[in-house]
């Protein structure tokens, strides 16, 4: 049994083990020394003083296990601290060209959304329309099969219209618009066909060029290097002829220029053969003419001709066959 001995300063009754003699003691209410420790004994050692967050967490009570079978408890009951709990991690934002593909996605589906709405109105309008015209059909009186098949008159049967055949030559002749062209009334003086209203064009697979080929790109006339900004040019099609014709009237005296392929990154296959023909009467023609041989000069008389024709005849594939008249000019 441990002995009792009383403090001296306060009066407080203390118990003393053997242990607390050896060591020595003091009173645990005023700190005076009650018991002085015995020769040779050791210290008794302070207790240590526990960190204040082991001393927080010491009265915060533990969260309960929950057993197999048994009811969880609530969170606040697990978990009686006022804490938040941690935030997930944020990823990076979306990149800006991402932003810009879904918004353009979503334009286009509402443009798109709309054309079809609009399409499947259209359609609607049209079937409603068709539908309309149909019952407008149906309710229309009909006629007496005798004005549905009328019989073929008897009398002055329609004239079959025929063209009058140049001599030599197979084609069909010309009848000018007027008996003269405008131009050639005027007083004398040198007029360019390109400035001169042409008619019975008969062409290939381009268009009638003046100053340029004709191919829709204001290409112009060069041949050998050398602009030609009065010439004609025509495409002739595969062993045929192309025809310009102008009216003279007889008030022209001569015919100059020349003849020859325009030049060109393509090559042309075949040669072609330019022909002048006055009235249906073949005036000048050239011998067979390719780029390589270059153009061939003319300078024909023309006095009396009503109707003049530049004709052009392919002698075998059209493939590069671009036929131009270098600046044909006439002189009265």
């Amino acid at each position: 049994m441990a002995d009792e001995i009383v403090c001296r300063e306060c009066d407080e009754r203390i118990s003393v083990r053997a242990d607390d003699r050896a060591r020595g003691m003091t009173c645990p209410a005023c700190a005076a020394l009650v018991l002085a420790p015995e020769p040779g004994a050791k210290p008794k050692p302070k207790p240590k003083r526990k960190p204040q967050d082991e001393d927080e967490d010491e009265d915060r009570p533990t969260p309960t296990k929950v057993q197999p079978g048994s009811k969880p408890q609530p969170r606040d009951e697990q978990f009686p601290y006022d804490e938040d709990p941690p935030e997930p991690p944020k990823g990076p934002p979306p990149h800006p060209l991402l932003v810009l593909g879904c918004l353009a996605f979503f334009v286009g589906f509402l443009v798109l959304c709309v054309f079809a709405y609009g399409g499947v109105k259209e359609n609607g309008r049209a079937a409603q329309k068709a539908k309309a015209e149909a019952e407008a059909a149906r309710r229309k009186p009909r006629a007496p099969l005798g004005e549905l098949n009328p019989a073929p008159a008897p009398n002055n049967p329609p004239e079959p219209k025929t063209l009058a055949v140049e001599p030599g030559t197979g084609l069909p002749g010309f009848t000018p618009p007027f008996d003269i062209d405008p131009l050639l009334e005027k007083p004398d003086r040198p007029v360019y066909l390109a400035d001169m209203q042409a008619f019975g064009v008969e062409l290939g697979p381009w268009k009638f060029g003046k100053g340029e080929l004709g191919n829709g790109d204001l290409t112009s006339i060069k041949v050998r290097e050398r602009l030609a900004p009065k010439g004609l040019s025509v495409h002739p099609q595969n062993r045929q002829t192309t025809r310009v014709a102008y009216a003279l009237g007889g008030k022209a005296n001569t015919l100059t220029g020349a003849a020859g392929l325009n030049d060109g990154t393509h090559p042309a296959f075949d040669s072609v053969v330019f022909t002048v023909v006055g009235d249906g009467q073949e005036l000048w023609r050239s011998p067979r003419v390719t780029r390589e041989s270059g153009p061939t000069a003319f300078r024909i008389d023309v006095s009396g001709v009503q109707v003049l024709e530049l004709r052009a005849t392919a002698q075998g594939s059209h493939w590069g066959m671009h036929a131009v008249w270098i600046d044909p000019v006439i002189e009265k």
